[in-house]
């Protein structure tokens, strides 16, 4: 385990149907955050990109959030630290024919 700085953690984990996430106003600032969160740190493009991306961060635009939770089969999951946003995962649930149920 790391070093102990005497820094106390006040981690909660809350959850919501994608749809309602969509289908209320208040919730902007929130997938701003997760847009985000997501863009300052996770993923960059190949430096061999032959384009004015390489070697950037990927972005995950709030738009794209939106469109993923526009699903009644959608749910987001998200984990805080008092109240920044540390994590989250977003998933979806398709019904395939013959194969039921997929997330």
């Amino acid at each position: 385990m790391g070093e102990d700085k005497g820094e106390k953690l006040n981690i909660t984990f809350d959850w919501s149907y994608g749809g309602l996430i969509n289908s209320i106003g208040e919730y902007d600032d929130f997938i701003s955050e997760c847009s985000e969160l997501y863009s300052e740190h996770y993923g960059k493009w190949s430096n061999t990109l032959a384009d004015s991306r390489a070697g950037n961060n990927v972005k995950l635009t709030p738009t794209r959030i939106r469109e993923w939770l526009n699903s009644e089969n959608s749910s987001i999951y998200w984990a805080r630290d008092d109240k920044k946003l540390i994590g989250y995962a977003i998933a979806v649930q398709v019904d395939y024919p013959k194969h039921g149920v997929i997330s």
